[in-house]
């Protein structure tokens, strides 16, 4: 019997590693082939290409911390249109935010629950979501509507003050 071994890897400097970053790899695909078709939309055949997604990731990356979208923070996504669902998506990636798809036909009380339990802090929509703006801001998250414009802020709910009970000492 031969003895089992591993196959071996090549080891590469770190200085020779690309970067793994969604951020970096968006620029990446956008540099090499910014008109290359990355996704296409099955119902119509209408494609996105990767320099339009770089385009959106840029737009989350400068608007993010004016949008009070943290790098830490999380967003949910509630898109009907699934082109628009998924460059959102890579681009909060980008941005550093992490991203909660959620379902664009799910009843108001169901968001408004996800939306509390995940503790998003924004939720992004676009014009062909079902949800309604009012509905999704009871869930207690700021919502965005995502659009030609870039995002835009639809609907904002502040955060419930919280109560302080006085500490009783003995």
């Amino acid at each position: 019997m031969g003895s089992m071994r591993r196959p071996r890897t090549a080891v590469i400097p770190h200085s020779e590693r690309r970067s793994s970053s969604v951020r970096a790899l968006l620029a990446q695909r956008q540099s090499a082939s910014p008109l290359r078709v990355a996704f296409v939309e099955g119902s119509s055949g209408r494609p996105i290409t990767w320099g339009q997604i770089a385009v959106a990731a840029g737009d989350w990356i400068a608007q993010g911390p004016r949008l009070g979208l943290a790098p830490v923070g999380r967003v949910g996504v509630v898109m009907a249109d699934p082109l628009s669902a998924a460059t959102a998506h890579l681009a909060a990636l980008a941005a550093g935010v992490t991203v909660a798809p959620l379902n664009p036909q799910a009843p108001a009380d169901e968001l408004a629950h996800e939306i509390r339990t995940l503790g998003l802090s924004a939720v992004v929509t676009d014009e062909r979501a079902e949800a309604d703006l009012d509905d999704l801001a009871a869930g207690g998250a700021q919502v965005w509507m995502s659009g030609p414009d870039g995002l835009q802020l639809a609907r904002f709910r502040p955060w419930p003050t919280p109560t302080v009970s006085p500490v009783r000492r003995r």
